[in-house]
């Protein structure tokens, strides 16, 4: 690109719109990770991972049929990465989830680092998009959990910078090759990177982008023989089969709804798509040989749609495309600048910026669960009435029961004993599409192997939809022994739990 910097006047005016954008978004942001790392207690399914943490630890096969089609019942729906490095970190027992989270929010704060060195220069639109990028609520209540997204977003985020700066040194083939895998490896469907960064190579430099194909492919090869190698045929079962959930209108519907009510993401996505169509304009082909953030922005957009209405889908599936359009504009706003005047660039993003982060605000004002999984009230009490629940299981079942939950993941901690099943809404999908044989279950609950059973209120009479194919033994061997009605926080609203009825 041969657009010139801006003039010192506009640099000033995007600073001090960077300045009030992120002082807005962070005095929101940093209040609720550190809630959220305080919170013992799950936070929304953060469980599943936690469990294939556990097995990391201990050194066990977590895509192992034994595991996953057997008692414990624990499925891994993800490539290993993220758990791997959050299961080499200090753990501690009365904090599980802290171990990951930390993990999670050091990958989110790398991530936007990097928008430092999309282009020299640009430092006040990339303070201006890190700002932007935490007034997303799905990135604000994402950053802080257990999970694996972002660690898959930063190193897809590295290959396409790799590939930038491949297209005049070749050195950077290997590196954004092996960040492509990196991203896929942390979960499998970050596949944007590799898509926009071979597609941007072959354009640019068809000689460099048929190495960068050649050595993806084969780091992929190899990627997928050691895995072939280290986990079996499992590991194919749980990371492809088994997410291969039906597609959902009703789903793709909702998730744009609960992004469009947000001023400041849908901002992004409209400074993203504003950034492209200028440069397609300005340079034509150049638009994409020139640099791979157009690519890598079509290319997380069309992942996103592909992928959005899958049942299990939720609104961190936006996560990549927001920031590739934050990247793009932190790119591409020089370019825009030349188009309509650096003066008139600066003021308008500036003050849009700025009027969209504080009506982002007030429409979240007293509602803090709109954009943070936890509050200081909420963790009290949910640690409380957790607490008071495994005390209340501990009377009835002792000490380490072999609990079945057909209920919710977050029930797990702190209940004592072994729980089996790590996530009941994806095996209730699993048997329902016959990917597994729910047999097994239903014979271990005709044989009473399991020393409690914790279901949704009124599962026993068939008012929930999920995981059918169980009534029929839980209602002939297993009745109510107490009724837990009530939860302090979080989208659980209480639970039946089961105990074997008396032998004849």
């Amino acid at each position: 690109m041969s657009a010139p910097p801006l003039d010192v006047k506009s640099e000033r005016i995007l600073w001090i719109g960077a300045l009030v954008v992120c002082a807005l978004s962070l005095g929101r942001a940093v209040p609720s990770w550190r809630d959220e790392l305080a919170a013992k207690y799950d936070l929304v399914y953060e469980t599943p991972s936690l469990r294939t943490i556990e097995l990391l630890r201990d050194d066990r096969n977590p895509y192992d049929p034994a595991v996953y089609a057997h008692a414990p019942f624990w499925i891994t729906m993800y490539t290993p990465l993220y758990h791997a490095i959050s299961a080499t970190m200090p753990s501690d027992p009365q904090r599980p989830f802290l171990a990951g989270r930390i993990v999670n929010l050091s990958c989110v704060l790398l991530l936007v680092a990097l928008l430092f060195v999309v282009r020299e220069g640009e430092s006040s639109l990339a303070a201006l998009a890190l700002g932007a990028f935490f007034l997303v609520r799905p990135v604000c209540s994402n950053a802080a959990i257990l999970k694996g997204d972002f660690l898959g977003v930063m190193f897809a985020f590295v290959a396409v910078l790799c590939a930038d700066r491949a297209r005049v040194r070749s050195a950077w083939i290997l590196p954004s090759a092996l960040c492509c895998v990196l991203a896929i490896a942390s979960k499998q469907s970050m596949v944007a990177a590799s898509a926009a960064c071979v597609a941007f190579m072959l354009l640019a430099n068809r000689r460099r982008g048929l190495a960068l194909s050649i050595l993806l492919v084969s780091l992929l090869g190899a990627f997928a023989l050691l895995a072939q190698l280290k986990w079996g045929d499992g590991f194919w079962f749980s990371i492809w089969t088994a997410p291969q959930n039906p597609m959902s209108g009703a789903i793709f519907r909702w998730l744009w709804r609960e992004m469009l009510w947000q001023p400041v993401a849908m901002l992004n996505l409209v400074f993203g798509l504003t950034m492209l169509a200028v440069l397609v304009a300005r340079r034509g082909r150049g638009a994409f040989t020139e640099s791979p953030f157009v690519i890598y922005w079509i290319a997380s957009a069309a992942v996103l749609l592909a992928t959005l209405g899958k049942l299990g889908a939720a609104a961190n599936y936006f996560h990549e495309w927001e920031f590739a359009s934050l990247a793009l504009m932190v790119f591409a706003g020089r370019e825009v600048a030349a188009a309509f005047g650096g003066r008139r660039f600066a003021i308008t993003v500036s003050a849009v910026m700025i009027v969209a982060a504080g009506t982002e605000l007030l429409l979240t004002r007293g509602n803090p669960m709109s954009y943070t999984f936890a509050t200081p009230e909420g963790n009290r009490r949910a640690a409380e009435q957790a607490e008071k629940d495994a005390a209340d299981i501990r009377q009835i079942s002792g000490d380490s029961p072999k609990i079945l939950n057909l209920y919710y993941p977050g029930i797990g901690y702190p209940l004592p004993g072994e729980i089996c099943v790590n996530d009941p809404y994806l095996y209730a999908l699993l048997f329902q599409s016959g990917k597994l044989s729910p047999e097994i279950l239903q014979d271990a609950l005709a044989a009473r192997e399991f020393d409690s059973v914790i279901v949704p209120i009124n599962f026993l009479s068939g008012g929930y939809p999920v995981a059918r194919e169980l009534l029929t033994p839980l209602r002939e061997n297993y009745g109510i022994a107490k009724r837990f009605a009530h939860r302090a926080t979080g989208p659980t609203a209480g639970f039946d739990y089961l105990v074997p009825r008396p032998s004849n």
